[in-house]
């Protein structure tokens, strides 16, 4: 087992003059699985994404959320669910075009990517003991796209014995998340409902400092906290690493 340390982020843009160094993703690609740090993005708009580029370029199609109380809060229901969040496409493939009086972004959804997440969905729910899916989705408006992921979701369930399959709109979902937490178990969604419905539930949990998140492929993994960087209280050893080393 060896150990590399590579920059990446501000510092990165800082050191090497880009967020994600070509010799800091060749020793991603050469690993296992990484441990990714929480790190403050570039603000310029011509320096990429350095997590959504790792992604991408890792193949790692599965975003996996585990949010659970580790103590509880007075006045608050507990909460224990995962959420496997779709990661490779959706609103984060960042296909924006400038148009006249504005912009439109292309969001992109496919039948072999709801395929993929729903089959990971499975696997961490039984690896995971557990017994109940919820695909979360806006089908009612997108029907083509949300209804895709809805269809496609609803006909691998059905092979599927063993795991109870229901679905919920995403609105009501988010409401369902902090009125009655224990209502979900796992939750299978897309990438931009992914991203916002596990901040709701860390929320609920007590907040994003106790979030662990997994970004899951066939060949690499990366694991992160859910939360953003901390400039102001860097080098001060007073972070809390909670979400960086908990999970299951």
């Amino acid at each position: 087992l060896r150990r590399v340390r590579c920059d990446i982020g501000r510092s990165a843009v800082e050191t090497h003059g880009d967020p994600l160094p070509e010799e800091t993703l060749d020793q991603m690609r050469r690993a296992d699985s990484c441990l990714f740090g929480a790190v403050t993005s570039s603000p310029e708009r011509e320096h990429r994404s350095a997590v959504l580029t790792f992604r991408k370029e890792l193949d790692l199609r599965a975003n996996v959320r585990p949010v659970r109380n580790l103590v509880q809060i007075p006045g608050r229901a507990p909460i224990d669910v995962v959420i496997v969040r779709e990661n490779s496409e959706g609103l984060y493939t960042q296909d924006e075009v400038h148009e006249a009086g504005g912009v439109t972004t292309r969001r992109r959804v496919t039948s072999s990517a709801c395929l993929r997440i729903t089959q990971s969905a499975i696997d961490v729910a039984r690896t995971m003991g557990r017994r109940r899916i919820c695909c979360v989705h806006k089908a009612n408006v997108l029907k083509e796209s949300d209804g895709l992921f809805l269809r496609v979701f609803r006909e691998t369930m059905a092979a599927a014995p063993g795991l109870e399959a229901s679905d919920q709109l995403v609105d009501s979902a988010a409401m369902r998340l902090v009125t009655d937490p224990g209502s979900f178990d796992t939750v299978v969604t897309l990438n931009l409902y992914g991203d916002i419905l596990s901040d709701v539930a860390a929320g609920v949990a007590g907040g994003l400092g106790f979030a662990p998140s997994g970004n899951i492929g066939l060949r690499h993994s990366v694991f992160e906290p859910a939360h953003r960087s901390a400039p102001d209280i860097a080098g001060m050893g007073i972070a809390n690493p909670s979400a960086a080393i908990a999970g299951r």
